[in-house]
């Protein structure tokens, strides 16, 4: 996807491309992962397509707003440290891809525990449920026979529905309900 204000900025008329020191310094510090609060060389570089603003963290205040370099952005910030103008990491494209694969593992790594606690909290529930079933069926022979009915030998008494063939097993055996429980409330929505 192109960045539609880069190419607009630099279609504009003679395509020429003039930083300030602090423009310099900030897409630098931006490209380097530092964020940004919002300062007037941010705006210009946003209005050029360097950079673009991201949702804000909630530990941020309401006036500060964090920015992310585009890809024009980058390739530019690559550009000032070829130049010798910056002294960030030699490719901040190679490092903002390395940052998203990081983040993107840690996101994987929270998804794959996440469906760990739901399967174990689904493996108890169909056990609780088999559990609670087999007691009815107990209690309604219990009163079948103390009501002066018929008492089924033992062979009889045993649930006539085979038990499943496959059932789900609890992935976190030796966790207790409660801390289940709470596993499970902290997921996020």
């Amino acid at each position: 996807m192109s960045n539609a204000r880069f190419s607009e900025y630099a279609t504009s008329g003679a395509f020429s491309m003039s930083l300030s020191r602090h423009q310099v310094s900030a897409l630098a510090m931006i490209a380097d992962g530092a964020g940004s609060s919002w300062h007037l060389s941010d705006a210009s570089l946003e209005r050029k397509g360097l950079v673009e603003p991201v949702a804000k963290p909630s530990d941020h205040q309401d006036d500060r707003v964090e920015f992310r370099p585009t890809l024009a952005g980058l390739l530019c910030a690559r550009l000032v440290r070829e130049a010798g103008l910056s002294n960030g990491p030699d490719d901040p494209i190679a490092a903002e891809l390395a940052d998203l694969r990081r983040e993107l593992e840690q996101r994987r790594h929270e998804a794959a525990t996440n469906r760990d606690v739901a399967w174990s909290a689904l493996a108890r529930k169909e056990e609780a449920e088999r559990e609670l079933e087999e007691a009815q069926r107990e209690l309604r022979l219990f009163r079948t026979e103390s009501a002066g009915g018929p008492r089924l030998k033992e062979q009889f008494r045993r649930d006539p529905q085979a038990p499943p063939m496959i059932r789900r097993r609890d992935k976190f055996p030796t966790t207790s309900d409660a801390e289940l429980r709470v596993m499970t409330e902290a997921q996020p929505s």
